[in-house]
Order: structure tokens, then sequence, then C-alpha cells
């Protein structure tokens, strides 16, 4: 990734790039990984059609790969990759795709690592796939008491209310946090209440009632 931030850009496309997709296409799965992490410089540094061609073949591929570490490390990097390819709409269509599949992934660490960077990801992906895709699941994420990492997850929930924007976070996000305030681990309250200042800069504070006259 350092690597790839200060090579010239025709050769991040000509030399880095077809490496970076080989070893992403590695048969040990350390490789896999480690080279996920270099993803998102990349992409910030090539062309539409080559992102598009690296996101629908390598990146898919581990996305769908059979180590679930492999998709967590994809799980773990879609936010920085959906940032750095700046909300260009054909990009933002796969990378949608992509983070619902691993939303929705079948083990339990592929699907809270997608959640804990649904913050990220939504305010990358705009607000309609925010609210429709992103909100639900962290939410419901968030509200399980068998939910690992369920304090990280109540920060995360209130951190959308950005992306979602004002409306949608007093009608969808308010009512959620007003349960989680009395949630019964002390710390998942600490989570929300340490969040409650970001909430009301995206919604504002209620114009004060004008006195009777």
């Amino acid at each position: 990734a350092d690597f790839a931030a200060v090579l010239q850009e025709n050769l991040v496309e000509d030399d880095l790039l077809p490496l970076h997709r080989t070893l992403l296409a590695d048969e040990q799965e350390s490789v896999r990984v480690n080279a996920l992490k270099g993803t998102a410089t990349i992409c910030g540094r090539v062309s539409t059609q080559l992102k598009l061609g690296l996101l629908k073949d390598n990146f898919q591929k581990c996305v769908r790969d059979k180590s679930w570490r492999v998709r967590v490390a994809c799980a773990e990097a879609i936010a920085d990759i959906a940032k750095s390819c700046g909300g260009q709409s054909e990009t933002q269509e796969v990378l949608q795709e992509l983070y619902v599949a691993l939303q929705n992934d079948h083990e339990q660490e592929v699907r809270v690592a997608a959640a804990l960077r649904g913050a990220g990801a939504a305010e990358a992906l705009g607000p309609t796939f925010a609210k429709e895709a992103v909100f639900p699941v962290v939410s419901k994420l968030a509200q399980d008491p068998n939910s690992a990492s369920r304090v990280e997850l109540a920060t995360v929930l209130v951190r959308l209310a950005a992306p979602i924007e004002k409306a949608a976070a007093i009608e969808m996000l308010l009512p959620v946090m007003s349960l989680l305030t009395e949630d019964e681990n002390t710390n998942v309250r600490l989570a929300v209440i340490n969040q409650f200042g970001s909430f009301i800069r995206v919604v504002g504070l209620q114009d004060e009632p004008q006195r009777e006259q």
C-alpha cells in the first residue's frame, strides 16, 4: 500500500496492479489476507476501468473465498476501498453488492466485521444504501444480546446518523438509541451516550417553544 501511494500512476497500473492481482489469487491464505490490505490504495491510483476489473474479478473472488479469514479481511477493507473509489457510480454498484454479500455471510465473524465498518461503507456508498442495506443489519446486531462486539456496534449504529441523513436519523435511528440507553449492558449504554454529540450535530436541537405573550 505504501509503495503504491508513491509510485507514478502509470507504474501502478502497468507493474503494481498485475502483481497485486496475483497476490490476491495466491494459494496461501495469509498472502491473500495481507494483499487485501493494499486494495484500497491500489483502487485510488488506477483508472475506473481497471478498478472495475479488480473489483469484479479478484476482490469478488476473495469475498466468496472458502477461507473465512480472507472474507473477514474483505469486510475490514471494503469501506476504505469504497472511499478510495470516490463515489463513482460504476464502482458503487459493484461495492454495494459485495458489501451485502459480506454482511449476509454464513460466518458470524464476517458479518460482524462488515457491520463494524458499516458507518464508513454507508458514507461512501450513499444515503439510500445506508438506510436500506446497512442500517437494518447494524441495528439488529447492536440489539442482539448474543451478538459479538455489541459495544462497538452501538457506536457504529449512532455514527450512521450522518450517512442516513437527518430525517432518517430521527425516524429510524432515534428509537433504537432510546432502547439501547436502557440496555442491561452498561458499556452499550455508555457507547450510545458517548455518541450523543455526533447525533445532535446531524439532527440539531428542537427550537425552544415560544413564550406566551
